[in-house]
C-alpha cells in the first residue's frame, strides 16, 4: 500500500470514528425502528395469563395493555396501536420509555370500576407513566429522570373514559420529560383529573377535548392538575417518587377544548425547600407554561386556577359561559354565581392577552397566596403575587362580551405602582 492510499485510508478511518462518536454522543433517536405490537378487542394475552385465576372479562384487556408494555420496557420502547373497538380497563397501565401510543379512529377505553376477582382490586388511575418494573419501587425517580419520550396519540375519535370513577385519574404523571398528547377526548370526570402533571417537563398537550365532570365539593378539581410531588402537601402518592418537590417546567397547552367541567388547567397547593436556616424559603415555581387557541366552554367556576407560576402566558383563548351553585342552608334555597377567566395567585411574568371572555362574571384576579392559601402547610413562607405595568396593559388587548363586571381585580401589593388599594382594570 503505498503511502498516498495509506493517508486516504487513514482520512476515511477517522471520519467513520467522528461519526460514530457524534451519533452515540447524541440521545436515541425514539421509536426508530422500533416494533409495532397491535391490539385488538380480540386481543388476548399469553397462554399463562388466560390460566390465572385472576383472569376474565373484567381483567382481560388490562393483562393484554400490560403484557404489550412490559415487552415495550425490555425492548427499550416501541409502537402500539389500538385498533378500533371498546376496551375495559380495571388497574394502572405502566408506559415506559420511548412509546408512542395511537388510538385509532373509534377507540374507546373505559376505566372499569370492578375487577370480577376478590384477589385484584380496581384502582383509580388508568395510564401512568412509569417503567412497569418501576411502579412500586419507592422513591425510584427524582427531577426528570423517569419515563421519556412518549407520544399519546387519538386518530380521529378517540376517547378515554373515566366513567366518573370517584376520583379517577386517566393520565399520571411524575418525574417524565418530553411526552406529548394529541388528538384524544378525555370525559366523565367525578373528583379525580383527566391529567395529573407533577414533576415534568417539555410536555405539549395539542387538539385534546376534556368534557365532563360530576361538581366536586370545593368546584376545584381540574382536568389538567399541575403540581409538585410534596409528602407535607400530599399532592402526589405514588410510589415511584421521592418526594423531591419538582416542579413543571415548559408545558404547551394549544388548541384545546374544556367543556362542562369544575376547572380546566390550574394548581391548588405549592412547594417550597428549606433554607440554610431551615427556614421554607426556596420557592419551587412551575415555569414556561403557555396556553393558547383553546376554548373554555360552561367551565363552572374558573377556567384557570394559577398558582405559584412564573413565565405564563395565556394568549388567543376563548372564555365563554359558566356557573357555580351555591346552597344557603338558613333558607334552603340554591343560587348561581357567574365564572371567571382565571384566578392568578403568586405569579411572575403574568401574560393574558388577546383572549375573549363572555357570558361569564368577570374576568379574573391576582392575589398573593398567604399562609393556609390553597392548603399550603403552616411551615411555608406566604408567597407575593406581582404583575407589572405593561403585563395591565397587555390585558387591555382582551375583548370582553356579556361580563357582569368587565375588569381584572388587583389586591393590594400585587402589581407595579400598588398605592394599597384594591386595583381594578377596565377592559373592552
Amino acid at each position: 500500500m503505498s503511502d498516498r492510499t495509506k493517508i486516504k485510508f487513514l482520512c476515511v478511518l477517522f471520519l467513520v470514528f467522528l461519526f460514530v462518536l457524534e451519533c452515540s454522543s447524541k440521545p436515541t433517536m425514539a421509536f426508530a425502528g422500533q416494533k409495532t405490537y397491535t391490539i385488538k378487542e380480540s386481543s388476548k394475552p399469553s397462554a399463562a395469563t388466560q390460566k390465572l385465576s385472576t383472569y376474565n372479562k373484567y381483567t382481560k384487556d388490562w393483562y393484554v395493555f400490560n403484557e404489550i408494555f412490559k415487552k415495550c420496557e425490555r425492548a427499550g420502547g416501541g409502537k402500539v396501536v389500538v385498533k378500533k373497538g371498546n376496551y375495559g380497563i380495571c388497574r394502572a397501565v405502566q408506559i415506559p420509555s420511548n412509546v408512542t401510543l395511537i388510538l385509532e379512529d373509534g377507540v374507546v377505553i373505559k376505566k372499569l370500576t370492578k375487577t370480577g376477582s376478590n384477589k385484584l382490586k380496581a384502582v383509580k388511575t388508568l395510564f401512568e407513566l412509569v417503567e412497569p418494573s418501576k411502579a412500586t419501587v419507592a422513591g425510584a425517580h427524582s427531577l426528570y429522570d423517569g419515563v421519556h419520550n412518549v407520544k399519546i396519540i387519538g386518530k380521529g375519535s378517540a376517547v378515554i373514559d373515566l366513567d366518573y370513577m370517584e376520583g379517577s385519574v386517566a393520565i399520571v404523571m411524575a418525574h417524565n420529560k418530553n411526552i406529548s398528547f394529541d388528538g384524544i377526548t378525555f370525559k366523565n370526570m367525578n373528583t379525580g383529573h383527566f391529567i395529573e402533571m407533577d414533576a415534568s417537563k417539555d410536555v405539549t398537550v395539542n387538539n385534546c377535548t376534556f368534557t365532563g365532570s360530576k361538581i366536586s365539593p370545593k368546584i376545584n378539581k381540574e382536568a389538567i392538575n399541575i403540581d409538585t410531588p410534596d409528602k407535607l402537601t400530599g399532592g402526589f402518592n405514588h410510589t415511584w417518587t421521592s418526594y423531591d418537590k419538582t416542579p413543571v417546567n415548559n408545558v404547551t397547552i394549544t388548541k384545546c377544548t374544556f367543556e362542562e367541567i369544575d376547572a380546566a388547567i390550574g394548581t391548588h397547593k405549592y412547594s417550597q425547600q428549606p433554607d440554610a436556616e431551615g427556614n421554607y424559603t426556596i420557592n419551587m415555581v412551575h415555569k414556561n407554561i403557555t396556553i393558547q387557541d383553546c376554548k373554555f366552554l360552561n367551565i363552572r367556576k374558573s377556567s384557570l386556577n394559577i398558582l405559584n407560576w412564573e413565565n405564563t402566558i395565556i394568549e388567543n383563548n376563548l372564555f365563554d359561559g359558566g356557573k357555580y351553585p351555591v346552597f344557603n342552608s338558613s333558607t334552603g334555597e340554591t343560587f348561581y354565581y357567574g365564572s371567571t377567566a382565571f384566578v392568578a395567585k403568586a405569579v411572575t411574568k403574568f401574560i393574558f392577552r388577546n383572549n375573549t371572555i363572555s357570558n361569564m362574571s368577570t374576568v379574573g384576579g391576582a392575589y398573593g397566596a398567604p399562609l393556609g392559601q390553597a392548603d399550603a402547610v403552616s411551615l411555608y413562607t406566604a408567597l407575593s403575587c406581582y404583575i407589572t405595568r405593561e403585563e395591565i396593559e397587555l390585558m387591555k388587548t382582551n375583548k370582553c362580551i356579556n361580563l357582569e363586571q368587565p375588569h381584572v381585580l388587583f389586591v393590594p401589593n400585587t402589581y407595579e405602582d400598588s398605592t394599597g388599594n384594591t386595583y381594578y382594570v377596565e377592559l373592552n
